[in-house]
């Protein structure tokens, strides 16, 4: 499978890919659908690197990035990156992200009110 990593911007920064075929090799990707109060995904996985790719690979797959793919059943999911844990001496950093969809869940608040006019 083939993961895409883009910042905020939807500016592709790297494709990793479960079959060594990409710019970085992933594995233990797992995928974990849930149905509690919303359907929802979840994603976690593990990204390997040499020492000449630590900066990248913390660029890359930071916190509030996005990651791009598709599942074994041919749906596409947009995913933001919630956490990142980077191991230096084993060269693994490993994220947990979760669909898009969360990022449009917002506060309610009421209709604002000006303080004076504004022109």
């Amino acid at each position: 499978m083939e993961y895409y990593f883009s910042d905020r911007k939807s500016n592709i920064l790297g494709v990793g890919s479960t079959d060594g075929k990409g710019e970085w090799r992933i594995d233990n990707d797992i995928e974990t659908q849930s149905v509690d109060n919303r359907p929802a995904v979840e994603l976690s996985l593990d990204i390997h690197f040499t020492n000449d790719q630590e900066q990248a690979v913390n660029e890359m797959a930071k916190a509030t990035n996005f990651i791009m793919y598709q599942d074994e059943e041919g749906n596409a999911h947009q995913m933001v990156i919630e956490s990142a844990d980077h191991d230096s001496l084993g060269h693994i950093h490993s994220i947990v992200a979760s669909d898009a969809g969360n990022d449009l869940i917002n506060e309610t608040v009421g209709a604002y009110k000006a303080d004076k006019p504004y022109t």
